[in-house]
């Protein structure tokens, strides 16, 4: 991360227990970058946690497939400043090719009211996302998977 001068914001230390992206990554041209380079300033029990706007949010899904518009907004699910969208499956997919394992995925700020909750019955689940204004998720660093050289440490304590 940079300040407005360019400069390096972030020391080069991994010591960081969390690191907060809320209504962040639907603002970066690169979002998966951004994941990857905070996972290596986390301590090793560390966590990113991330708040997006839920695309497929049944009310804004609407409003494009059924009155054919996309608003620009100052707020909202059509905010102006948003360059990317995300959907409770992108946002695992994005975690999980930036090194991080998901701890936690759920959505919050539901659509009230009944109508939500039939359309995600009637639709078989197909819509159940779509209550969701926003998704949270929280990953941790993803355990290295061992390579070649692990398994012959392994294998010398082993004979030792």
């Amino acid at each position: 991360m940079k300040d407005r001068t360019g400069a390096e914001l972030w020391g080069i230390v991994s010591d960081f227990d969390a690191v907060i992206c809320v209504d962040v990554l639907e603002r970066l041209v690169e979002p998966g970058a951004a994941l990857r380079k905070r996972r290596t300033k986390l301590k090793p029990d560390g966590v990113v946690v991330a708040a997006v706007p839920n695309f497929r949010f049944l009310p804004a899904l609407g409003q494009v497939l059924f009155r054919k518009d996309f608003p620009q907004e100052d707020f909202g699910p059509f905010n102006r400043t948003y360059i990317r969208f995300f959907t409770c499956r992108s946002m695992v997919r994005i975690f999980k090719k930036a090194g991080l394992r998901i701890q936690r995925i759920e959505g919050i700020n539901a659509w009230p009211g009944p109508l939500g909750v039939a359309i995600a019955v009637a639709s078989l689940g197909f819509f159940a996302d779509g209550r969701y204004l926003h998704y949270v998720c929280v990953g941790s660093p993803a355990a290295p998977r061992p390579g070649l050289l692990s398994v012959f440490k392994a294998g010398a304590r082993q004979a030792s």
